[in-house]
This record gives C-alpha cells, sequence and structure tokens, in this order.
C-alpha cells in the first residue's frame, strides 16, 4: 500500500484566516490568532515540528496580539484591546473609538501602549489603567518600539517626526524629522535604532542622538518601479543583522551596520501586507502569517523555508487530473505533482479564480477577466480568450468537455472551449453568481437572485426562471451544481451581514421547478457546490468541507464526520432502491412521466448517464441513487 500523500502544509497549518503571529518568549511556541464570525482562535503551535499543540476559543474578532512573559496574550481588534491570561481567561478590557489599535507591550510585560491618531495612552499591563497620554502635535503616530532593557520609547509619525522618550520619567530626550515612518525597532543592545519608511527606506540610527549611520540605508522598491513602503523591521538576536518587510512582499536581511544586503525572502502574495510578522526572542526563526492560508516560517540564518507552499484559502478552485492536484485562491493558485508531491505557485491578479481540471491533464484557469487553457503552470503564458468584463462567479466546463459557461456581471458567456470562440451572452437581469450544465449538455443551469434554466442548441434559448426559496429576504447565490440525474443543488445565503451569517442548500427539481429540501447551516457561509454521485460537498467559511446525502433527493441530510470516514459495504440493486429504513414491499409499476418542456430531460437516463462519465469535477453516477 503507498503512502497517504498530504497536499499542502503539514507544519504551522488550521484552517481558517490568521490575523497575528508572536513567538512565545522561550521561543518553542508560535502564537497565532485565526479570525472567525463573532468569534476567534488562539492557536499555539510548536515551533521544532510546526504541530498544533493548543487551541483556546475566543468571544470576538481579534485582530492583532503580543505575547507577554507570562504567557498570556494582549489582543486588540477596532476599539477594544484585551489582556488574556494564558488559560484564555479576560483579566482586563478596554473600549475607546473605533480607531483605537494596541500599539506595543513592554519587554518585562509591564506596560502597553495604545493609540489613536496622534493620541497614545501608556498602559500598566497589569491593570490596563493610563499611566502617561502621549500626543504628537506633529501628524498622525503610526510607529512605536521599547528598547530591550526598558528604559527608551521611540515613536514615529506620519509626517517623518521621531522621538525618544525616557519610558521612567517620560522626558523627551531626543527628535528627528524625516519621512512618514512606519515601523520602529531597538537593537538587543539598545545603541541602534531601525527605522522603516513609507518610501520604502529602511534607514539605522544612532543611539540616543538619532544621528543616522552613514552607508546604511536599504530600500524596498516594486519590480515595475514605484517605492513599496517598509511595514516591519527587527534586529536578530546578536545585532548584527537587521530585517524588514516591504509592500512588495519581500522580507531582506541587512548586515550590520554596514547595510550589505544578506538574503531576502519573496514573502508569498497569499500573505498581508501589514507587520503580521514576527521574530523569534532567539533570533533562530522569522514567521509570518497569511490572511489566506498557513503560516510561514524560515531561517532567519540563510531565509530557508520550513513550510512548503500551503494550500490556498479559502480555496475558490479545485480540479484534479492525472498527474497533477490543484488548488486555486484570489491570491495564488498551487499545483502539486502527484508523483512527488513538489509545488508550483502561481501568482493571480484579481478575484474571481477558479480552476477546472481536464481529462487531458491540462486544466482550465480562470482569473479576473481571463481565461487559460493548457498546463496553466506558467505566467507569461497568453490567455485563450477574455470575458467581455471580470467574472462574477465561477465557471463551468461541459460534460463533453467542448462548451464553457462564465457568469460575466449580467451576463453568462458560453464558449467554444476548443475553438475559444464565444458561441452566446445569455443576459440576466441581476448580477449572474453561478452556472452548471445539465445532464448529456442538453441545458444549462444559471443564478442571480433566481434560478434559469436554457435549452442549448444551435441558438440557446431561456426555458424557465425558478425563483429561490433563501429562508431571507436576501438572496446570495454562493454555489450551484447539477447531478447526472438532473438534480440541481445551490447554496445560498439568506442574509448578509457578516455576524449573522444564515446559509442553506437547495435541492430543486428542474422539471417543474419545485424546491424538494432547503437544509440550513446556520453560523456559516457555504461556498461552492460539487456533486460526488449521490452526495453534495460544500466547503464552509470554518474550513470545513459537509457532505450531504441526497440518494433521496425529496429527504437529503447532513452527513457527520464519523459517517463520512465510514466505507459503505456493498448493497444490492434492491436495497440502494429501497433506502435506509425501508422495508421491502411489491414493486409499482412505473409511472410514464410527462415531459414539463422538451429542454429539460427527464432526470433519468441510466444507460445513457453511464456512458458519460468524463465530468471535469470527477462526478460519476452512483449506483445506489434512485432515479428521479
Amino acid at each position: 500500500m503507498s503512502a497517504r500523500r498530504v497536499y499542502g502544509a503539514p507544519r504551522f497549518n488550521a484552517p481558517g484566516t490568521f490575523t497575528a503571529v508572536g513567538f512565545s518568549p522561550d521561543s518553542r511556541g508560535l502564537e497565532a490568532l485565526v479570525i472567525g464570525q463573532g468569534a476567534s482562535r488562539w492557536l499555539t503551535f510548536a515551533v521544532d515540528t510546526g504541530a498544533l499543540t493548543a487551541r483556546r476559543d475566543l468571544d470576538g474578532e481579534w485582530r492583532d496580539l503580543r505575547v507577554l512573559p507570562d504567557g498570556g496574550l494582549l489582543v486588540s481588534t477596532w476599539g477594544t484591546t484585551r489582556r488574556l491570561s494564558a488559560a484564555a481567561a479576560t483579566v482586563w478590557s478596554v473600549t475607546g473609538e473605533q480607531r483605537l489599535r494596541l500599539a506595543a507591550v513592554s519587554p518585562d510585560g509591564a506596560a502597553c501602549i495604545t493609540f489613536l491618531g496622534a493620541t497614545a495612552e501608556v498602559r500598566d499591563a497589569r491593570s490596563g489603567a493610563v499611566v502617561r497620554p502621549l500626543r504628537e502635535p506633529e501628524g498622525d503616530l503610526y510607529a512605536f518600539a521599547f528598547s530591550r532593557d526598558g528604559r527608551w520609547l521611540a515613536t514615529g509619525s506620519s509626517k517623518g517626526v521621531v522621538r525618544l522618550y525616557d519610558a521612567r520619567t517620560w522626558a523627551e530626550l531626543g527628535k528627528r524629522k524625516s519621512t512618514q515612518v512606519l515601523a520602529l525597532a531597538f537593537s538587543p543592545a539598545d545603541d541602534h535604532l531601525l527605522v522603516g519608511h513609507g518610501n520604502g527606506k529602511v534607514e539605522l540610527w544612532q543611539l540616543p542622538g538619532l544621528k543616522p549611520v552613514r552607508g546604511f540605508v536599504g530600500r524596498h522598491q516594486f519590480n515595475v518601479g514605484g517605492d513599496a513602503g517598509c511595514r516591519w523591521v527587527a534586529f536578530s538576536a546578536d545585532g548584527a543583522r537587521a530585517f524588514s518587510l516591504g509592500n512588495e512582499h519581500c522580507l531582506r536581511a541587512w548586515s550590520v551596520p554596514g547595510g550589505d544586503p544578506v538574503f531576502h525572502i519573496d514573502v508569498p502574495q497569499r500573505h498581508a501586507q501589514g507587520p503580521l510578522t514576527a521574530l523569534s526572542p532567539d533570533g533562530r526563526w522569522l514567521a509570518s502569517g497569511s490572511t489566506t492560508g498557513a503560516l510561514s516560517v524560515w531561517s532567519a540564518a540563510t531565509g530557508e523555508p520550513r513550510v512548503e507552499h500551503a494550500a490556498p484559502a479559502p480555496i475558490e478552485g479545485l480540479a484534479l487530473t492525472a498527474r497533477t492536484v490543484a488548488a486555486g485562491s484570489s491570491r495564488v493558485c498551487v499545483f502539486w505533482d502527484r508523483a512527488t508531491g513538489e509545488s508550483t505557485p502561481l501568482a493571480t491578479t484579481f478575484p474571481p479564480t477558479d480552476l477546472h481540471g481536464l481529462s487531458s491533464g491540462d486544466f482550465v484557469r480562470l482569473d479576473y477577466d481571463k481565461i487559460f487553457v493548457g498546463e496553466a503552470q506558467s505566467d507569461s503564458e497568453s490567455p485563450n480568450f477574455e470575458l467581455a468584463t471580470y467574472a462574477s462567479g465561477p465557471l463551468a466546463v461541459s460534460r463533453d468537455e467542448t462548451r464553457l459557461a462564465a457568469p460575466a456581471q449580467y451576463a453568462v458567456e458560453l464558449w467554444d472551449l476548443q475553438r475559444s470562440l464565444k458561441l452566446a451572452s445569455l443576459p440576466h437581469a441581476e448580477r449572474a453568481r453561478a452556472c452548471a450544465f445539465g445532464p448529456r449538455d442538453a441545458w444549462l443551469a444559471t443564478a442571480d437572485n433566481a434560478l434559469h434554466l436554457w435549452r442549448l442548441g444551435a441558438s440557446p434559448a431561456a426555458i424557465r426562471a425558478i425563483e429561490l426559496d433563501s429562508g431571507g429576504s436576501d438572496k446570495i447565490v454562493r454555489g450551484l451544481a447539477v447531478s447526472a440525474r438532473g438534480i440541481i443543488a445551490v447554496s445560498v445565503d439568506a442574509s448578509v451581514n457578516h455576524v449573522d451569517a444564515r446559509s442553506s442548500i437547495l435541492v430543486i427539481d428542474p422539471r417543474d421547478g419545485r424546491t424538494l429540501a432547503r437544509l440550513a447551516r446556520p453560523g456559516v457561509r457555504l461556498g461552492q457546490v460539487a456533486f460526488v454521485g449521490s452526495r453534495l460537498a460544500v466547503a464552509d467559511s470554518a474550513g470545513r468541507l459537509l457532505q450531504l446525502d441526497l440518494s433521496d433527493p425529496a429527504h437529503p441530510r447532513w452527513l457527520e464526520t464519523d459517517e463520512l470516514e465510514r466505507l459503505p459495504a456493498e448493497r444490492s440493486r434492491g436495497a440502494a432502491d429501497r433506502g435506509p429504513g425501508r422495508r421491502r414491499g411489491p414493486r409499482r409499476p412505473r409511472r410514464r412521466r410527462r415531459r414539463e418542456d422538451p429542454g429539460v430531460r427527464p432526470a433519468g437516463g441510466r444507460r445513457a448517464d453511464l456512458a458519460r462519465r468524463r465530468s471535469v469535477r470527477g462526478e460519476r453516477p452512483d449506483p445506489s441513487a434512485r432515479a428521479i
């Protein structure tokens, strides 16, 4: 038996959106925040193995953290800062205006700083009480740093003013005017100050005089030209190196005091541009958090990564061929070689992004308004065709792999996939969100605020519109799929409120437009859906893959994790037809059903379905599924 291969990062990986990272005082743990809807998780990873060792659930959506010497955290979000014990209990909490933010904590954990615009407040970190207000008369405050021995505090402003304070008396010890300051850091010996500027410049200043060291001038710039602001700076534990992160997604190491480049790390595009970066206290590791996936950890000595390219999240496109596994998000597509497990990242431009695998081994890849067909692992390729405007939802590829449909704002464009020829543009009154081909590719289902069925002939024609019962006032379609037997599944949001998530799966019979079932899933958002036989798979906003049993479409049910892990035993045709819990009884004569419309065929045709198993999403008819 071959070993099970895991695609994506096996280390420093957990589902969700990371918003902050920080190392424990002993450098053995990497602390991280994962944000949810109305809640967050505090995760701890073992630095030596990358394994998740602890998880604490927090109320509130926390976006920043500072690790305290006692193992607790200071966390903050818009307008609120809270101290947590090592057990995640609230010690104190302060709330102010929405722009109130946490800025820094002293090395001994005795003091912390919150700020709002040009005003900062030094607080007792044990009680949260204000010890000293600080006001910057020249611009808003952007950057703060305590010296390693806690004697000094440095601040930087939007107008480039850096001030040095005595952290015991709060007397101003020095001032220097430069350009906009975004980041500050003291050297371990407290003899230098590292300054990151909004114009991308990185400078080393002597202390306490704040005089620039001649010859040390680093720079962050975009490849296409222009300054890339420096968002984060730090020193190595021995003070021999300085580190900086710029908006061009490059983390650079410089020698001190010479300023010679040592190495640079191309931070994946999926990572945030802000200071979501940390250096371990022992100086061995650099960590960066991602707003769309796993954490990244590098050696601070060499820049070598400890984590290979993680699966992007949320995954907006997933494809499988005989040679490759591929996943796409709004930032990057990652391709894994199934034989070696080696990954190849491919940066994307703008959302939406989608991926489909073809039986030939090629991919169909959507990137904003361009569609590529081929191996799709090179950023130098030219698109096979472009949409009239940018896409407004995921692609659909016909079962015979000859046609493609793509929502493009107020139309769904139909293309000949092999000739890159537009066949039709199907108009919609509202923004089109999703589309899917029916059995035998005879019809197409599209969705805006309603469901629309189209006959696909020489000239596509509308068959009918079907209202969607979302269970709420809003109707935002997130995913659409049609089974090999013609049953339609739609994931739909009934509320656009970020906190009050109300999502459900609608199961619809296309022959008469009846909603056979609506399965609610409160508290999470449901995304794209896909049929695998009589099961429906859907990803949710909590990072889980959920499944429904649709063998009886009028009575579908969510499958729990333990059910998914059990392999079903072989069943006879009769047992499959009866379904769970049914008694054997006399077979009733089958009634001939009248077609509602010649464009939508009855969802039967078992023999024809078995002959068409080349679906690009791997959809195969399930022998246990009863014909509708």
